[in-house]
């Protein structure tokens, strides 16, 4: 901590790479993770090292948060790859070539503080602390409003983390990502956090989320070679950072404390928008069945499925009359339940059973005209 708080570069260094190396638990046996709460100020000296070289704008406004049209992941990634296919003579856009070393060591600290930040988040030890500690959730949060801002992404005109390439702020906002599953659940509540704060957090979920039916379009297998495959041939994997998302959405949306600051803090438009996403990840033709033959698939759809859940749990009236109104939206969720239901003869050992439960709990929730947050915390799904 003397080392880091000194500013010194190798002393820094020195620091950095021996937490680094503690935290991600090389050769440690599997009963010796490192307790932030047992560190004393551990924590919010890497927070002061990383406000020092990733510097976050101050504006909590909610300009370009929770908007129905915003940057999603696969833009994301043709704007990164475009960025570096463009020949510059400095990519951190310094106007000296010592400016630019010292903008490649600001960066690389501040890597490295992030690094391990994901690292300590996944610790289950450190889950609780984290999600109460003071500065962590709004810091990340201010940090994600920052890249969202920023000009070079065509939405917005930020230039507070210029020297960040678009690749590096897209891989923040993956380690982000990781650090906000790590810490989701019922210790973190939402209450205790400002609306930008929260509007941030469901934005990087959705950066990921809306976009997960045209990612796999892109990048994974087409439906013509999925009908081609023989059956045993059938190993089917769900998009990583995207599956991340569902789970941490999954686990956010789940108190019911939580479900009521969403249901007021989010407009009702990206409600719709969000499960009306969600419902394109439900199977609907023979190969999306088909692929269920992979667990890891069958995962990432039922998180999907309560992701939806939970969403439409929280909803208003309004939201679920659109969504059940929605041409399609009845016959996906039948058809879904039917065919996983004639699966097998016998219900007890139906592997679908619990993405059975979830899709009819599901449809009972668009039939009832009520909102549904008036009723018991018991009613919910958990």
């Amino acid at each position: 901590i003397i080392s880091l708080q000194s500013g010194e570069g190798v002393e820094s260094s020195y620091a950095l790479n021996a937490i680094l190396i503690v935290s991600a638990g090389a050769e440690a046996p599997s009963d010796f993770p490192l307790s932030l709460a047992q560190c004393d100020d551990l924590l919010d000296v890497l927070l002061d090292v990383l406000a020092s070289h990733a510097p976050c704008d101050s504006d909590t406004s909610l300009d370009h948060l929770l908007q129905d049209s915003l940057l999603t992941y696969c833009d994301a990634i043709d704007l990164a790859l475009a960025e570096e296919a463009e020949i510059c003579v400095r990519r951190r856009q310094s106007k000296t070539q010592s400016e630019e070393h010292e903008a490649d060591r600001r960066v690389a600290v501040a890597q490295v503080v992030l690094t391990i930040l994901r690292n300590l988040s996944v610790m289950p030890e450190n889950c609780t602390y984290l999600a109460t500690h003071k500065r962590f959730i709004p810091m990340m949060a201010s940090l994600l409003r920052t890249i969202q801002r920023d000009q070079r992404w065509d939405t917005a005109h930020g230039t507070a983390l210029a020297a960040f390439s678009l690749r590096e702020l897209l891989h923040i906002r993956k380690d982000v990502l990781t650090m906000m599953l790590g810490v989701a659940g019922e210790a973190l509540e939402l209450r205790r956090f400002a609306v930008a704060t929260i509007a941030a957090m469901v934005d990087l979920l959705r950066f990921f989320v809306l976009d997960a039916v045209e990612f796999e379009q892109r990048h994974g297998t087409s439906s013509d070679a999925l009908e081609r495959a023989s059956s045993s041939a059938l190993v089917f994997h769900a998009p990583h950072h995207i599956f991340l998302a569902l789970q941490a959405l999954s686990l956010l949306t789940l108190p019911d404390a939580n479900r009521d600051v969403l249901a007021y803090c989010i407009p009702l438009s990206v409600q719709i928008q969000l499960v009306s996403r969600l419902i394109t990840l439900l199977p609907i033709s023979v190969s999306d069945f088909r692929r269920f033959a992979s667990l890891t698939r069958l995962e990432y759809t039922e998180t999907a499925a309560i992701c939806l859940y939970n969403l439409i749990y929280l909803a208003p009236l309004a939201v679920k009359t659109a969504i059940r109104d929605t041409l399609g939206v009845p016959g996906i969720l039948f058809r879904a339940v039917k065919h996983l239901i004639m699966s097998t003869r016998d219900y007890a050992q139906n592997p679908y059973d619990v993405l059975c439960r979830r899709l009819i709990e599901t449809a009972h929730l668009l039939i009832d005209d009520k909102d549904s947050l008036d009723e018991s915390p018991l009613l919910g799904m958990y």
